[in-house]
């Protein structure tokens, strides 16, 4: 919340997996992926950790590139990785 505040980004909601493992189910990642599709008034995700977002490398760059695809940034805190820039998007293929 406080990279979002400090960014002067409107943060829409807050989605956490709930359990000790989230590996089976995504029910929060979906919502978030079912949001920015359908969602103009959302311009991208930010994450804590790439690890929520991908359970491999081809399912992260596969929730990547969908973002990318429909115009939305993506940024990762822990990585600090901004896939809306040049810099992100070399280390994205790195």
């Amino acid at each position: 919340m406080s990279y979002c505040k400090a960014k002067k980004y409107n943060l829409k909601r807050i989605y956490k997996d709930k359990g000790i493992s989230a590996f089976k189910d995504r029910t929060e990642f979906n919502a978030a992926m079912k949001e920015l599709s359908e969602n103009e008034n959302i311009h991208g995700v930010v994450v804590n950790d790439l690890t929520w977002f991908g359970r491999s490398t081809v399912d992260l760059l596969t929730n990547i590139v969908t973002i990318k695809e429909k115009g939305k940034m993506f940024i990762s805190l822990k990585e600090n990785i901004d896939f809306s820039d040049k810099m992100g998007r070399l280390l994205l293929t790195v």
